[in-house]
Parts: structure tokens; sequence; C-alpha cells
């Protein structure tokens, strides 16, 4: 496990690029062989009593951290800027200080909010020093859990960071408008909440949307929303799909609007596969399906048309319009152009 979480964590600490600090793949690659070069020497620092560390001002590299009893370390001397270490510890004697505002020189500023290390066996985590104080780039525990942020897709792509706290931003890195977003998937129970920092209020989708059997409120203004607003899981008529019914008296949806061919006379006595509230739009395409009328709807999925007994015979461009009850279908409105 310390290989395997020593390589990812060589290869993402030495490819990331920090904020403000953006530096192009030649040189990350170059920082990542360097520091590939002096990992070969894994040297032993030992805590005895001490707050701090000293490396050396031309050496960085692999140290393992081990404590001879609770020790937290709150700063490591000796480096220049630019300088990487990748510190293992071999138990959970040694903790590491959060600075989390850094103001003293050669302290360590961790990842998220202010929260200090505890060492484990096998743990490893990797800093970069600024000319200041520290800033830790990656961490690696023993189980396989590997954490980082901000991680850069690219000099001019997409930053994703963390709050520590269960929210996600991505930002976008380019020449343009650099907008970003915020999922929050841990304030609140069942919810999933998306804001933006700069302004975002266009979302621009290329992909048809389509709503889960819940509640929706439109907008942001409480008197503009239609609350309580029931979309069912197919209330989408950007799509138009055509349904072929062959020697067959059923059907099962998959869009809100549908375009019904049959490839003889077939009558259809039920429809599948919908959620309470759907609203369907059928369109016909010639006289050879017919939609047969369940006046007093005893079957599952039936359908009950306008009127009196009476089936519906399909006639081209003829649309008609059902709603679902939860239990069958009631015609809300035809047309037959």
């Amino acid at each position: 496990m310390r290989d395997a979480g020593l390589a990812l964590g060589v290869l993402l600490g030495g490819w990331m690029v920090l904020p403000g600090a953006a530096q192009d793949l030649t040189t990350e690659l170059a920082f990542f062989l360097r520091d590939l070069r002096n990992m070969q020497t894994r040297a032993t620092v030992t805590i005895d009593g001490a707050t701090t560390f000293a490396t050396s001002a031309t050496y960085q590299g692999y140290i393992v951290l081990a404590c001879t009893g609770a020790e937290t370390l709150n700063t490591i001397t000796g480096a220049v800027t630019g300088t990487r270490v990748y510190i293992e510890n071999t138990d959970t004697d040694c903790t590491i200080a959060d600075d989390d505002e850094a103001v003293a020189a050669n302290a360590i500023n961790l990842l998220g909010t202010l929260a200090n290390d505890v060492g484990e066996a096998g743990k490893l985590i990797v800093l970069i020093y600024n000319g200041t104080y520290w800033t830790q780039l990656a961490e690696a525990d023993n189980e396989g859990n590997f954490t980082v942020s901000p991680l850069d897709l690219g000099s001019a792509g997409v930053r994703v960071s963390g709050d520590g706290d269960g929210a996600v931003t991505f930002l976008g890195l380019g020449n343009g408008a650099d907008e970003d977003l915020t999922l929050n998937l841990d304030d609140t129970a069942n919810t999933a909440v998306w804001t933006t920092s700069t302004g975002v209020n266009i979302w621009n989708l290329s992909f048809d949307l389509r709503f889960t059997d819940n509640t929706y409120d439109i907008g942001a203004n409480n008197s503009a929303r239609p609350r309580d607003l029931y979309l069912s899981r197919y209330f989408n008529v950007n799509s138009r799909s055509t349904v072929t019914v062959d020697g067959a008296t059923t059907f099962a949806l998959d869009s809100s609007y549908h375009v019904l061919a049959c490839t003889g006379v077939e009558t259809i006595n039920t429809i599948t596969g919908a959620a309470t509230g759907m609203i369907l739009w059928l369109e016909n395409t010639d006289t050879e399906c017919t939609i047969a009328d369940d006046d007093d709807p005893t079957a599952a999925n039936a359908v009950d048309l306008t009127g009196t007994a009476t089936n519906d015979v399909g006639a081209v461009k003829k649309v008609i319009g059902l709603i679902y009850n939860g239990t069958d279908w009631l015609q809300i409105f035809e047309s037959d152009n």
C-alpha cells in the first residue's frame, strides 16, 4: 500500500499547479523527475521532545517520520522555495499542526479547514515550500484513500477544489469568463445544492432533462413560482419517439411524446410505464391504430376516453392527450389537425 500510495502521491504532487502559480507541463515534469531521483534516498527523522526538524536546503525527498512519544510538529526549517517533501508516518505518535493562516515562518498549512493531521502507519503526505511556509498538496492513507485539493486539470482547464466539509467547486481556468459552480452534498439530508459565486444564471443543456417523481419549484421568487407543480419522470415534450405496435394490445412509454405507428389494424387497450400525474401526447400516423375506450376503467393502465364508450380510431396527425392518475389514463384533449 505504501508503494502504491507513494506513486500516486508523487504523480499528483509533482504535477500539481498551485493557485496563482501556474506552471507549464515541461516545468512540472522536470520537478517530477527531480523528485523521483531524490526519493531514491529514504531518510528517517526522529522527533523527541521537539516541535520542528530541519531539511537540507538542497535536498527534497522522502522522509520517514518517527516520534518517540506523542509529539506535535509545528514547523519544518531549512528549505528553499519550491522544495517538496514526501512524509511517511510510522505510527500515531506524530501530529502535524495545521497553521491555517500560515502566520508563523516555516509553518504548515494543511488541506481543508483548520485541523491537525494525526499520523498513522503508512500515511503519506506531500508538502511544498513557497519561501515562507509549507502547503499540503496531497495525502494518502494506508486504506487506499487519497486527498488532494485543489486539482488543476491543465493550466487553462478546470480547477476542482473541496471545502473539507462535503462541497466541491469547479472553476474555469481558461482565457474567457471563468465561472464557478459548487455542489454541496453534505449539509441537507436528501438534498444536493448547486451554488455559484460568479453569478451563473443560465444553464445550456445539450440533452433532454427528465425530472424524478418529486414536487418541483420553478424560479427563485415564491410569488412567481408555481409551487406543487408535479412533473413525472417522463415529462419531456422535447423528445419525440416512435412506438411501433405489431400484433400487440399494449406498449410501454419512454417519453411524454410518442408517434404511434401500427403495422396493421391494431387495438391498444393499455399503456404501461407511467408515473402518477404524467401527461402523454399521442400522435397518430395513419388509421390503423385504435385506442380502446374503457369507459369505466377496470383494467390497470386502461384508457378512459371522453364521452360515452367509443373507441378512438387514428388519423394522420391526430393528437390526443392523456393524463395518468396512478391507476388508469383519462383523456384531456384531442386535435384532429
